[in-house]
């Protein structure tokens, strides 16, 4: 397929990072390979994350041509998603639960078993 038939099919919030990274491999082919990750759009309107690699192909004769292999990797990108948006969840329950152990009026102090070493206290286990 050639560039000016598969740009098109490129999700557009990641098309103008393409076509630069595209144009900068042109201009210094040194940079090659290329490694990227990019959304395709369906006809549907849904769009699917894929791994680029491209390189440049050397034929005798010819100019130097870009060919490339797209692997589908949206399983692996929602799962990525969920995972920070999990790690978020968790962070702010954290802080959440942090917060209630600092009001707390009796002292709370968290050590390992069985080396005794602190791990968490609040203030006013800190004062006592």
């Amino acid at each position: 397929m050639r560039f000016s038939q598969w740009l098109p099919h490129v999700h557009p919030g990641d098309r103008a990072r393409i076509e630069a990274q595209l144009a900068e491999l042109h201009a210094n082919p040194a940079l090659a390979p290329l490694d990227t990750e990019l959304r395709f759009e369906a006809r549907d309107g849904s769009s699917r994350w894929f791994f680029l690699r491209a390189n440049w192909e050397h034929r005798s004769g010819a100019a130097p041509l870009l060919v490339g292999a797209c692997v589908d990797i949206d399983n692996r990108k929602q799962a990525e998603n969920e995972k920070t948006r999990l790690d978020q969840q968790l962070q702010q329950e954290r802080s959440r639960f942090a917060n209630i152990l600092q009001q707390l009026p009796s002292g709370v102090i968290l050590a390992e078993a069985p080396s005794g070493k602190l791990t968490y206290q609040n203030n006013t286990a800190e004062v006592m």
